[in-house]
């Protein structure tokens, strides 16, 4: 295929996979134009592969409650118009799982398009034989569902279920050593995140956990005089790829000319030339606009602004998204900062007026990673919160019944416990909803805004 020449995967693709990345694959195709707006897809990439779409089949061994992806983005998917479902290889305790996942593929054809534009078909405890092709071209897929061949005409097959080194690897995944793949850090200079150290597998949460973890390890190496850059081979391996490389900066100058070039009901628009990302990354030309600057990084009131601190437990990501979009909503009014919980001590809170405490539920009503040493610390530390008032917002979803938004409940308990003062209830999120977290954490303090000024100025007045 010429470089740039668009994709077509025909009127009917298989997905193998049943994990997040195969959902993100099922829920780009599935969708029709309207949809795509307020996303930051390009048109004509999403009109190349869905163009002639008809029937979508989707394929993994797992029954539905071993499966890996989050029922928030089948829901999604299943809430998409103009879509049909079928699902196949179910056996009797499938039928009757009680599991988030279970209960919402079940729901799948209920809820289907009477008149439908895409067929999906979903396949459990489904193991994929062979591919067949004629001339170079995808004809079909043999499939095994419990036992029993089937075969699948299909026009083409994606995988969603893992990687394998490309040809260009710094580091090839068979020269990994198991202490590199534990620790991150092959030698000083020279370290692995994510896939590339623990092979696919793993999601969002563990690989945040693994990052702050590697963080800790190049800031402790950064500081070793003994061991100072100059005798690290990290840079001399990195050298040849830094010509395509861009800082910090750099990558604002994109993100600036995305988000100026864009069309009406669109974030931005993706900059798919590398010539020209790179020469704005290095200032060769300034984009037509700038990017917001966004709330002040200190708690320091620098304008007569009242401090207020942010701060969140998530597992992954989406409290830390919420609390960044209060921060910037909020900015005005207040000097704003933001802290992950897990950089946080209950006696880092005594002393302020008001904290606004955004926070997750994980797994079955537990509280998410980042958050649990900081309740350790002020449930059992004897830390007392006078005069700390909280405004707590949760994140959770309905779909996990008498768990819903657990997070946020037990840590307002620890904090009132520890003599600090609810503002008022907490503000939920329900992940079913469809509605964007950010969006609903920013009008609910919206509403509560004449309270959490009172409170943010309450030393002032006094």
């Amino acid at each position: 295929m010429a470089a740039g020449a668009a994709v077509r995967i025909g009127p009917r693709p298989a997905v193998v996979g049943l994990g997040n990345v195969a959902m993100d694959v099922v829920r780009l195709l599935a969708r029709d134009r309207a949809d795509v707006d307020g996303t930051d897809i390009l048109d004509d990439a999403h009109a190349a592969l869905s163009a002639d779409l008809q029937e979508l089949h989707v394929i993994g061994r797992s029954s539905p409650a071993e499966a890996a992806f989050d029922p928030v983005m089948l829901r999604e998917i299943a809430a998409l118009p103009g879509v049909s479902h079928t699902v196949h290889g179910l056996t009797p305790e499938d039928e009757t799982a009680e599991d988030p996942r279970s209960s919402v593929v079940r729901a799948l054809p209920a809820q289907s398009a009477p008149e439908s534009r895409l067929h999906v078909h979903w396949w459990f405890g489904t193991n994929p034989d062979a591919v067949t092709a004629h001339e170079g071209a995808v004809t079909g897929l043999r499939i095994r569902v419990r036992g029993e061949e089937v075969a699948l005409p299909v026009t083409s097959v994606v995988t969603a279920i893992g990687f394998t080194d490309g040809q260009d690897a710094l580091l090839p995944q068979a020269e990994i050593e198991p202490e590199a793949r534990e620790s991150g850090r092959v030698e000083p200079g020279l370290y692995l995140a994510g896939w590339a150290r623990r092979g696919p597998r793993g999601t969002i949460p563990t690989q945040r956990a693994d990052a702050k973890a590697l963080a800790v390890q190049i800031a402790a190496d950064l500081a070793d005089a003994e061991r100072g850059p100059d005798t690290w081979r990290g840079l001399g391996v990195l050298r040849p790829y830094l010509d395509r490389a861009s800082d910090y900066e750099g990558w604002l100058r994109i993100d600036a000319a995305e988000r100026a070039e864009t069309s009406p009901g669109r974030p931005r628009r993706k900059m798919t030339d590398a010539r020209r990302q790179r020469l704005l990354s290095r200032g060769a030309w300034e984009p037509l606009g700038r990017r917001d600057a966004g709330p002040t990084p200190s708690g320091e009131p620098d304008d007569g602004r009242p401090p207020l601190r942010i701060v969140y437990g998530t597992e992954s990501g989406n409290a830390e998204v919420v609390a960044e979009a209060l921060a910037v909503r909020l900015a005005e009014r207040f000097a704003t900062s933001v802290q992950d919980l897990a950089d946080v001590a209950p006696e880092d809170l005594a002393g302020e007026s008001v904290a606004v405490v955004v926070c997750s539920t994980y797994g079955d009503g537990e509280l998410p990673s980042s958050a649990r040493g900081f309740y350790e610390r002020l449930t059992g530390g004897g830390q007392r919160l006078d005069g700390l008032t909280v405004v707590p917002f949760g994140l959770g979803d309905r779909t996990y019944g008498t768990t819903y938004t657990r997070g946020i409940d037990l840590m307002c308990e620890a904090l009132t416990a520890a003599s600090a003062t609810l503002a008022v209830e907490p503000g939920r999120h329900d992940a079913a909803s469809g509605l964007a977290a950010a969006d609903v954490a920013c009008t609910w303090v919206q509403d509560h805004l004449p309270l959490l000024t009172r409170s943010a100025t309450a030393d002032d007045s006094q």
